[in-house]
Order: C-alpha cells, then sequence, then structure tokens
C-alpha cells in the first residue's frame, strides 16, 4: 500500500523540487520543466516505491504533456492502492482523475470524468466538509461545467439533424452553464481569492472556457447567422477572460482558436481565420508541440475557406499522430480530409 509520508529524505526532497518544476512550468509553459519534474519523481520512487506522491505527481504531468490515457491508468491505480485517511487528498487524487479522464473528450470518457466528480462532490456534500474542502469542490464543479460543455458535441456533425440528439446537445449546454455560473457566482470563490489565488485563478478560468466552449458548440447547430456571431463574440469574451486568468494554456488557445475560426466562417472574413491560425499555430509549435487536435482544427480553418490543398497538408500531418494521442477520432478526420478532397467548405 502506499503512503502519503516518506522517511526517505532524499525522495521527499526530490518530489518537492518536482513540484517546484511544475509551479515554473505553469508560469512559463516551458515543457523541459515537466521533463526534468519527471526525471526527479521516478528517481523518488525507485528510491521509496511506497511513497504515494511520487506516482501522484507523476500522473499530473503526464496529462499535462498530454498523455491522459497513462495519468488515467496511473491514478486508478494509486486510489486503488492508497490506504490513507485523508479525504481532502484522496478528492484531490480524484478531481486529477476526472481532469485526465476528460482529456480524453471521446463521450464514454467524458461520461467517466463526470461519474469521477460526482464522486468527489456527493464524498464533499455534508456540512462541514462543504467549508472544509470548498476548494475541490469548485474546482470540481468548474470541471463539470467543462464536461458538460465538450459532451455537446455530436460525435458525428450529421447526427445533430435527429431532433433527439438536438435535445441532448441542448441539454448538455445548458448544464455547462449552469455549472460555470455556479462557480462564477459562489460565495465560497471570494474565501478561494484570499486563501490560494493561483487556484482561485485557475477556477475561473475553467469556468469561463466552459462559457466560451459551450456558446462555440451550441452555434454549430443552432441560432440564425447574425445571433451566432453575437453569441460567438460573447464567447470569445469569456475565452480571453480564461486567457488572461491562466495564460498561454494551450487547451484555452485551441478554443480562443476555434472561435475564431466560427467568426471567421460566420462572417467571410479572411482575419478571423489568420487569427485562429495564430493561436492553433502557437499550440503546435511551442505550447503543445505537434498536438494532433490542433493540426486538425487549422486544417479545418483552411477547409472552410475553401483552401483545399492547405487543408490537405494539415490533415495528413494529423493523421500522422498516432490515434491514441490526437485526441480527434479517425472517422472525424477522415472525414474532414474527404470534404476537403471533394473540394467542400461546408461546416461543420
Amino acid at each position: 500500500m502506499l503512503a502519503l509520508e516518506t522517511n526517505n529524505r532524499h525522495a521527499f526532497e526530490l518530489v518537492a523540487d518536482a513540484i517546484g518544476s511544475i509551479t515554473a512550468y505553469r508560469e512559463t509553459r516551458d515543457r523541459s520543466a515537466l521533463e526534468h519534474a519527471l526525471d526527479q519523481l521516478r528517481q523518488a520512487r525507485r528510491e521509496d516505491n511506497r511513497y504515494l506522491l511520487a506516482p501522484y505527481y507523476m500522473a499530473v504531468i503526464e496529462d499535462l504533456l498530454g498523455r491522459s490515457r497513462d495519468a488515467a491508468d496511473l491514478l486508478r491505480d494509486i486510489l486503488a492502492k492508497t490506504e490513507v485517511d485523508r479525504r481532502d487528498f484522496i478528492n484531490e487524487m480524484r478531481f486529477n482523475l476526472a481532469v485526465a479522464q476528460y482529456h480524453g473528450y471521446k463521450h464514454e470518457y467524458l461520461a467517466d470524468a463526470a461519474a469521477t466528480l460526482k464522486d468527489v462532490l456527493r464524498d464533499t456534500s455534508g456540512f462541514s466538509d462543504r467549508l472544509r474542502l470548498y476548494r475541490v469542490r469548485l474546482h470540481s464543479y468548474a470541471l463539470l461545467a467543462q464536461v458538460h460543455a465538450m459532451w455537446s458535441i455530436p460525435k458525428k456533425p450529421e447526427d445533430a439533424l435527429a431532433e433527439e440528439e438536438q435535445v441532448r446537445i441542448k441539454r448538455e449546454h445548458e448544464r455547462a452553464v449552469s455549472e460555470a455560473r455556479r462557480v462564477l457566482y459562489s460565495p465560497m470563490l471570494v474565501l478561494l481569492y484570499l486563501s490560494d489565488q493561483a487556484r482561485f485563478r485557475e477556477v475561473r478560468a475553467i469556468a469561463h472556457n466552459a462559457l466560451g466552449a459551450a456558446v462555440m458548440y451550441y452555434t454549430d447547430f443552432f441560432e440564425d447567422t447574425p445571433t451566432k456571431l453575437t453569441k460567438l463574440r460573447n464567447g470569445l469574451e469569456h475565452l480571453s477572460v480564461a486567457d488572461r486568468l491562466f495564460p498561454r494554456d494551450w487547451a484555452i488557445y485551441c478554443n480562443v482558436g476555434s472561435c475564431h475560426m466560427r467568426l471567421g466562417y460566420w462572417q467571410s472574413n479572411a482575419a478571423e481565420f489568420d487569427s485562429a491560425r495564430d493561436y492553433l499555430t502557437q499550440v503546435v509549435e511551442k505550447l503543445r508541440p505537434g498536438y494532433g487536435f490542433a493540426l486538425y482544427e487549422i486544417g479545418r480553418s483552411y477547409r472552410i475557406q475553401a483552401r483545399f490543398d492547405d487543408a490537405l497538408q494539415f490533415f495528413n500531418r494529423a493523421l500522422m499522430v498516432p490515434a491514441e494521442r490526437r485526441e480527434v477520432s479517425d472517422r472525424r478526420l477522415n472525414r474532414e480530409v474527404t470534404l476537403a478532397e471533394e473540394k467542400s467548405p461546408a461546416y461543420p
């Protein structure tokens, strides 16, 4: 079984240094800090294979590096082997498991993330826990908003033609907005500001990111063009707030780029398409090098702008990324390739 403490001084120091490297990454977005931290955590694990914090932070880093399945598998294993009488820490681990599950993005992974978050919220629902564990509760509600926003994307765009799927999309959109507002209007957010400003900024960023994403996915299938544009501009404001609160996060940059792409399409505005690709290129080149979804989204921006050769170039680059790391399915990517080959700028 794993323990929260260690008698091995060197293992303790290695983990402490790794935590510092994770903090440095959040400030600089320098991925080498994560690789350095991972090396130190592996060494700490060799020094004391019962020291819980070493594999736990390894899982956190695996997710930050885009290896969400590895992170989720490791966190499940840790939780199964942990007998720590600290519900605060157990629920922090559950929360990070939900983050890794969410980053799988497929509907089945989103269902897993929602179930994990509901376990956290259920286990911390007592009166005293609502005060004592309010940090993880706020974080969980914010992530739950993102889960429902992402869940509103149909498995195939054509599915949205069915009335049942339209009802489901609207329901997930409403849940995302409701959970995000629950966080942003919570009086507990004031306590978080006073006690932990870094987490305060991250929680607010997640909630604003969820609101921006929810708007994007909703307007793909509903509203007339003027209303779409109004909603998308409002969504972009939420995403811009998220970026100011939690700068240069690859996921937020992807959403900002995707929102500009939609504005470009519905306005036939080349400048918006250029802005979309600026954000997505920063993801591919710096924030998460070679990220398959960002390559796919750059390709989509070219296709719906009727620049089909450019689109195919990026779709082919995305196809070279292993499917388990790409975070966009073969089916969805191959659909885009077919549309580009047919010279169709249809959206979505």
